[in-house]
Order: C-alpha cells, then structure tokens, then sequence
C-alpha cells in the first residue's frame, strides 16, 4: 500500500466538489435543474411541488466555494487517514522480528531515506543506492513517509538522507524523521543530499555572478536551517540542483513552479519538464562517502547486486 499525498487529495476532491457545484449552478440559471425537479415530482407524484429560487450569481459563487473548501478539507482528512493506516501496516524494510531481510549483515547495509513531492527525489535516492551497490554495500532506500512508528539504524552502518526544498523549506517528513532519529544520526556515518532549484541556479553558466552567488547563499541558508531545526550534523553535505517537472504539476502549482523558475533564471515552457541534476557530480560523492565507511565485512559486487533494495512510491 502507498500513501497519498493530502495537498494532491485535497485539491482533486475540491476541484470535483467544485464543479458538481458550478454544473448545479449552471442548471439552475438555464432552468434546467427545475424542469428536472418537476419531471421527477411528475413520475412519482410527490406533493406539494418544490418550486427553486432564483438565481443568484452570489450564491453561485458562495456555494462554489463552499463545495471546494468542503472538497479539499474532505480529501485531506481522507488522506491523512489513509496514510495513517499504511504507517501502521507498513513494515517497509524490516521482517518480523526486527532483523535485516536477505541475510545483510548490519556493517554493510546503507540507508537510504528520502522525501519526495513528485517523485524526482525518490529518482536520486535510487540513483545513489544503484552507487552504493556497485562499492560493494547493500541499500535499503526508504520514503521517510512510510517509515514504520519502531523503526531503528541500528542496523546500517551508513545513512543518506535526501530531500528536496518547497516553499523554501524541506518535507515535513524528512524533517520529523530526523528530529525523531537525530542521536542515531550522530552518532553514524551520514550525508544529507539538499535537492533544490536553488542549486540549479547557482550551478547555471549562463547566470551572472551575482544571480549564482545569490542563489547559492539561498541554498545554504535553507541547508542550515534544516540541520538547526533537526539537531543533526551531517557527516557531509551536497546541494543536488533537482528538476522543474511541469507536466506532473497541476494547474495551480504550474503556475506557481513557473513564477519560481522565471525568477530563477530556469525554464519556463509548462509544455515540457527540465533537468537540472548533475549526476556525475552526485554519482563521485557518494563514491567519496563510500569509500570513507569502514571496509571490513563489505560484500562483493556480485553478491551486493542481488541483495534486496527496497524502495518507496513517486510522489
């Protein structure tokens, strides 16, 4: 079972609830909805006919927008409650008894755990799992929103979170998750992978100076207030310039990801997506990471090739 994505939920329920409400509203301007009315009361004789007002365009728009508030709010309780329960089902990586799957010994498993909106983080974090496989580690990637409520590191011997910037913070559910595990965290070997436009800008050629060190000021201010938030000191950081997806938005937030990128210097042509992550980049630091991890009991590649690496839903 996957989780849902509430704000996703919440607009596709209020967007429904909203046109029920504008076709309603339609029906009744053109007199349609009291001719239904009357047809109905005709076939099966009820009593006293019920006559409707007349239009107003005012209540129109007061009931559009009730119909989407209710819709939105009621999408987002469903949601919430979904996950809710995937959480509680959900054993993600561990078996029954708490040991690794597959037979891993725990000095030679790396966790992988990410957050991710439209499925581009969760990209990279297979992406650098696939890495850590080929140096002869095993990988477990995790979306820290189905992470089960008794999940613990003592199994791995490396972390690598991942997550991408909105709004100008990261997901609240990378953030809960290493507010929740931050001694684990501190006490291991670790790296955070920041997934932002941001990055993406402050790497761009064609920007001028002040664009990029700007940009990359804006970066490392969002990097800072993670790690001052979470309490967590990463072993080693990596700004990652993550990816404008406009044909997976929705209308509202191809508007918005459009004005960000116009100020970014990014593209802006909703009709197409655009890459930015510099995978050769990302590829040797986390061959860098690997490489600084304690080598004694670590698989072959063949053998690291065939372990398990589980891995969450887009979002």
């Amino acid at each position: 079972m996957k989780p849902a994505s509430p704000h996703r939920e919440g607009v596709i329920w209020g967007s429904c609830f909203a046109l029920c409400a504008a076709g309603f509203s339609l029906l009744v301007a053109t007199g349609a909805a009291q001719a239904i009315i009357d047809l109905y009361i005709r076939l099966y004789k009820i009593a006293p006919p019920y006559q409707l007002g007349d239009f107003r365009f005012t209540t129109a728009m007061a009931l559009i927008l009730a119909s989407t508030v209710a819709g939105f709010l009621g999408g987002l309780t469903r949601a919430i409650i979904w996950n809710l329960h995937v959480r509680r089902t959900t054993v993600g990586s561990e078996t029954g008894d708490g040991q690794i799957a597959s037979g891993s010994s725990p000095s030679t498993v790396v966790l992988v755990v990410y957050a991710t909106r439209e499925g581009r983080t969760r990209l990279i974090a297979e992406h650098v799992a696939a890495r850590i496989q080929k140096a002869g580690f095993a990988a477990d990637t995790v979306d820290a929103a189905e992470v089960p409520p008794r999940f613990s590191l003592d199994r791995y011997c490396a972390t690598i979170v991942a997550a991408s910037v909105h709004c100008g913070g990261h997901e609240r559910e990378i953030v809960a998750f290493v507010r929740s595990h931050a001694k684990e965290l501190n006490r291991m070997s670790t790296a955070f992978l920041s997934v932002s436009l941001s990055e993406a800008s402050s790497e761009d050629p064609k920007a001028t100076v002040k664009q990029r060190n700007k940009a990359a000021a804006d970066v490392k201010e969002m990097i800072d207030a993670f790690v001052n938030s979470t309490h967590w000191q990463p072993g080693q950081i990596l700004p990652v310039a993550g990816a404008v997806l406009f044909t997976k938005y929705n209308f509202l937030l191809r508007l918005i990801m459009k004005r960000i990128s116009r100020q970014a210097g990014a593209g802006t042509d909703t009709s197409r997506d655009y890459e930015y992550t510099d995978w050769k980049t990302l590829g040797d630091f986390v061959d860098e990471f690997t490489h600084s991890l304690p080598r004694s009991g670590v698989l072959n590649r063949e053998a690291a090739s065939g372990l398990r690496m589980s891995s969450s839903k887009p979002a």
